[in-house]
């Protein structure tokens, strides 16, 4: 999940944040580095990931839009009141495979007219 969130930040450009609850998955993912775009945060001791989702949507929302990807209904109705916006995980999924498809096209219409713009240089 990682990953293809680090592949959907590179193509989107839009910051992403993944928080983890620690005590359950901080041994099991540790390692996995944040970078610029993409943030990988662990609750601490006696937090859970909902309390430091709600944090930081309130931290954020001052900088512009902040959406939350959960499928915890109580925790969608609790960034929905501070003004987040809220998606359900498959809806997610289906938003960052759709932006890393685009990126892929993009990517195959740029590297195939570099290729025909060089045939075009090697045989001129």
């Amino acid at each position: 999940m990682i990953q293809r969130l680090n592949r959907y930040q590179d193509a989107s450009q839009t910051p992403v944040t993944i928080v983890f609850d620690g005590s359950y998955t901080a041994e099991k993912i540790a390692g996995e580095p944040s970078s610029p775009g993409l943030e990988v945060l662990y609750s601490p001791q006696g937090k859970t990931a909902d309390d430091l989702i709600e944090r930081a949507t309130y931290g954020l929302l001052q900088y512009g839009k902040v959406l939350v990807v959960t499928d915890d209904y109580a925790e969608q109705n609790t960034v929905a009141a501070l003004g987040g916006s809220v998606l359900n995980v498959q809806s997610f999924m289906l938003e960052v495979q759709a932006a890393l498809d685009s990126f892929q096209d993009d990517l195959n219409r740029l590297n195939q007219r570099e290729n025909r713009s060089f045939k075009r240089r090697e045989s001129g």
